[in-house]
């Protein structure tokens, strides 16, 4: 799933989608620039960029726009006043990419830089600083943390460098489901068969990863029709919950998907007497769930399939 600096950037596809932001407030994510020389020899243009590197990377994230003028306005926002184009943006891109590294101390993983040309070659440059957890990041040469706050780049206090100095990647798991296969036959009934699943999002490693489920029907078969699941099966008092987990030699990576259980959801069939399907129909799967795992609070919800989605599975294998 995107940050929300990450759908910033990439909704500014073109040079007339940056344009559109005269008038607009820069804010958590948006740092609007104008640079004195494109070679990015003055001080003054290395020191901004480093502080609005610091500033996003130790903060949730965001995108500094060049080619752009903001001014605060009589009620102290900082508003983008006018288009200034850059007129060597590929130029400006070659060098951001070789400061980046530079500027702040320790260098920020991921940091991304492109061009948006207009109909001249003029153009703007984008540069999005994704977060970060190996901060806090300290911008050269004046060795000062920053950090976000609103539209403002500001040095960080004492006790955000504690906070920041002990955080850790986390993990962050969410259920996700996907239709498997139709199970089942004429005499005993057909079935949809859903894999659920968990999708780790954040940047830590999950570890001890939990799976409950409330008032669900396990498949026997599993995923294969031997049995096998994503995560051994452990013993619950009530049959109607079924609880999957894993110890220590157990994890989840970032941005990995584990199938963990394998769940049906029965689908009634009315036939002609020709052997013709006259109609089928089923009714919504929903189930309560809790996600656990070492370094992540717990999670609690409902994940509904809605039974169109069902039937809409079920047509493509036929009946």
């Amino acid at each position: 799933m995107p940050t929300n600096a990450e759908s910033f950037f990439r909704s500014l596809a073109n040079a007339a989608d940056i344009e559109q932001l005269i008038s607009t407030t820069e804010d958590l994510y948006f740092d609007a620039k104008t640079v004195n020389n494109e070679s990015f020899k003055a001080d003054s243009d290395q020191g901004a960029l480093a502080k609005a590197i610091s500033a996003f990377a130790n903060s949730d994230g965001g995108v500094i726009v060049y080619g752009l003028e903001a001014k605060r306005d009589e009620k102290g926002r900082d508003v983008v006043q006018a288009a200034k184009p850059l007129a060597d943006p590929a130029l400006v891109q070659s060098k951001i990419l070789g400061l980046v590294g530079q500027l702040v101390q320790p260098p920020v993983e991921g940091i991304l830089a492109e061009s948006r040309i207009g109909a001249s070659p003029q153009g703007y440059v984008l540069v999005l600083v994704p977060p970060s957890d190996s901060g806090p990041h300290r911008a050269r040469p004046h060795d000062k943390y920053y950090r976000r706050h609103g539209s403002a780049s500001l040095p960080m206090e004492h006790y955000e460098l504690e906070e920041m100095f002990g955080r850790r990647r986390r993990p962050l798991l969410q259920l996700y489901s996907h239709f498997v296969r139709r199970v089942g036959n004429v005499a005993d009934g057909y079935f949809a068969l859903f894999a659920i699943g968990l999708r780790n999002t954040g940047r830590g490693i999950a570890k001890c990863p939990g799976l409950l489920l409330r008032n669900a029907r396990a498949f026997e078969g599993g995923f294969d029709a031997v049995g096998n699941v994503g995560l051994p099966a452990l013993p619950t008092s009530d049959h109607r919950n079924l609880f999957y987990g894993g110890s220590t030699d157990r994890v989840i990576y970032p941005g990995i998907e584990l199938d963990v259980a394998a769940v049906t959801r029965g689908v009634e069939v009315s036939r002609l007497a020709l052997g013709q399907i006259k109609s089928v129909s089923c009714s919504d799967l929903s189930i309560s769930y809790e996600i656990y795992a070492e370094d992540m609070p717990t999670i609690k919800s409902t994940m509904i399939i809605h039974s169109q989605e069902i039937l809409d599975a079920m047509e493509k294998v036929g009946m």
